[in-house]
């Protein structure tokens, strides 16, 4: 140990902890390696803490002691800036009064220096995520291992906890273990999760200690410390995840995702039993169907057994979930198996009959699409000409869906002469779905007048049509290219004081003119903006920083696309360093401009 490490500081650092405030006492040596921690709070007699802490004890005092082992983490992060934050500032200013004594700066360390593990691998690899970051910005590990430390915004701290499950970095494990009683239930949970990326013989213990402490396996935990233990490979892991499997009962089908994470380790004959069990439950018959192929079982033997299962169920989940795994021995090479396509059809209109509001469509276009025929367009018009209203959806739904699957999966023209005139009635049940297949039609067919037939029904009355209409654009000339006949429509649009107050629409106008080459875009945002910057840009902008960063979108598309297509408009550097300057002065003017 050098002499500057026998250098010690110590502060009171204030934590609020469930809308309480307590004291630590905390003292680290000069290296942010934290020496000792006091919580004045646990110091006191259990009878005083008890008449402090009346109702809330037994739940605060785990986050105490929590703490007492996050100033372990969090003092040496703060101190190189990764953790932000005033709780420990009176620790902070000590150090850095003591480093700048000993002629130290603030993010200067030996290694050789620090004396504990952990902190010598955060040094090393803190260093080096920097490094990656700088050389590449779109390398997350840093600034994730940099929000893993505050504890303040609970939706960036389950993403970063999820990043951890994904991209794990070595110095993150201690961390998350330390964190899970501070942490809210869904971001426990994810820790628990994110550990399984984390194999080690402490997080192991760490694990099977959480569980054996849950109040019965009813706990929000359960799942998810169970999916943490399907790294571990030993028979103390596999039985109590047997043993919970047929505590149970019924419920555990709703946790197959964890419990399958571990049976697929493992080859006693109660897995494959429980795999076929499980092939026709809901949120199990995906895990099965992968656990049952890969012990050997052929698609035949599952065909066999789903088949009957979703002929017979009337089960929405239940449905779209079999016809899920149906579609994967479609894709395994397999789909000869299939039935006929008009079994297929007949099965999925009798079920849509009951149940029209499926979600899974793409599982079940899959299907449709590998057991297409000649007949389907025909028979698809036939369905759509009936009265029934959940029919004429059916046909609609099922034709757009082929679509996306088949280019040449065409309805019969006389069907989409139907389809067009839906399109104009604002009130029809079947506009979105029209929509959809026009839409599909215009990208198969590489058809832009299908974008001139859309234009013409927009109609800003009905809002949600006119925004559905609107992306539905977008999507087609993404696909087969910008479409002209927009540009007039689209900036007249944007005269209009309610397109105006509507960011979704207004976004959605922007997109499309980021597509376009057109010099009259130009000329417009001249004529619109630099005569009357002030009134309308704070008209424009009157909903947040978005619209900063959609006119900004929008005049760097163009640029960029006037550049491809070597276009000849003059002053064009001209138009795009004044729109900029122009933006840079709203800056300061009280509006920042954030890029999103």
């Amino acid at each position: 140990m050098t002499q500057n490490n026998k250098k010690v500081v110590s502060a009171i650092i204030t934590i609020e902890i469930d809308s309480h405030s307590f004291d630590y006492e905390v003292s680290s040596n000069i290296h942010g390696e934290v020496q000792q921690v006091k919580s004045l709070f646990l110091e006191l007699p259990e009878a005083a803490q008890r008449l402090t802490m009346i109702k809330d004890l037994e739940i605060i005092k785990p986050k105490i002691e929590a703490w007492g082992k996050l100033f372990h983490f969090y003092v040496p992060a703060q101190l190189v800036g990764m953790r932000k934050g005033e709780d420990l500032q009176p620790l902070i200013e000590e150090l850095v009064k003591l480093r700048q004594s000993a002629g130290l700066s603030p993010k200067s360390h030996h290694l050789k220096d620090l004396t504990h593990p952990w902190h010598r691998a955060f040094w090393k690899e803190s260093s080096l995520l920097l490094a990656a970051y700088n050389k590449d910005k779109k390398d997350k590990r840093y600034g994730a291992l940099m929000f893993l430390f505050q504890d303040k915004d609970e939706k960036i701290l389950f993403k970063v906890i999820r990043h951890q499950s994904e991209h794990p970095t070595s110095v993150a494990e201690e961390l998350l273990r330390a964190k899970i009683p501070i942490l809210s239930d869904e971001n426990k949970a994810a820790a628990y999760r994110a550990l399984k990326s984390f194999p080690s013989e402490d997080t192991r213990s760490f694990l099977l200690k959480a569980y054996e402490k849950l109040e019965g396996n009813e706990s929000k935990m359960f799942s998810s410390i169970l999916y943490g233990l399907s790294a571990y490979k030993d028979e103390v892991i596999y039985q109590l995840t047997l043993d919970a499997w047929k505590s149970l009962g019924t419920k555990r089908w709703l946790s197959t995702n964890f419990f399958f994470a571990i049976f697929a380790n493992f080859e006693q004959p109660e897995v494959i039993d429980i795999a076929w069990q499980g092939l026709t439950k809901s949120d199990a018959s995906l895990q099965s169907y992968d656990l049952l192929k890969d012990r050997g079982i052929s698609d035949l033997a599952i065909f066999e057994a789903i088949w009957p299962v979703l002929n017979s169920t009337r089960d929405k989940n239940n449905f779209e979930c079999l016809f899920e795994t149906l579609s994967k021995i479609y894709i395994n090479g397999n789909p000869y198996l299939l039935p006929s396509g008009d079994e297929i059809l007949d099965l999925y209109q009798n079920f849509f009959l009951i149940e029209p509001n499926l979600s899974k469509y793409y599982s079940i276009s899959i299907i449709l699409h590998c057991v297409y025929n000649n007949q389907f367009p025909k028979r698809l018009y036939e369905i759509f000409q009936e009265e029934n209203i959940t029919k004429k959806k059916f046909a609609l739904m099922v034709s757009a869906n082929l679509l996306q699957y088949n280019p040449k999966a065409l309805p019969l023209p006389t069907m989409r002469k139907k389809v067009e005139e839906l399109i104009t009635e604002n009130t029809s049940p079947h506009f979105y779905t029209a929509v959809s297949l026009l839409k599909g039609l215009a990208i198969a067919q590489n058809d832009k007048k299908v974008i001139t037939q859309l234009l013409e029904v927009l109609n800003i009355e009905n809002l949600h049509h006119f925004k559905h209409i609107l992306k539905a654009i977008n999507e087609i000339m993404r696909e087969i290219g910008y479409e002209k006949a927009v540009t007039k429509p689209y900036l007249k649009l944007l005269k209009n004081t309610e397109i105006v107050k509507n960011w979704e629409a207004r976004n959605e106008i922007f997109i499309a003119l980021k597509m376009s080459a057109d010099q009259s875009v130009f000329k417009w945002l001249e004529q619109r903006f630099a005569i009357r910057i002030q009134d309308d840009f704070h008209q424009l902008t009157s909903s947040g920083n978005n619209d900063f960063a959609s006119y900004h979108a929008l005049m760097e598309g163009l640029q960029k696309n006037i550049n491809t297509h070597q276009a000849k408009v003059k002053n064009k550097r001209h138009w795009a360093v004044r729109f900029k300057d122009w933006l840079l002065a709203l800056m300061h003017q009280g509006k920042p401009y954030r890029k999103q």
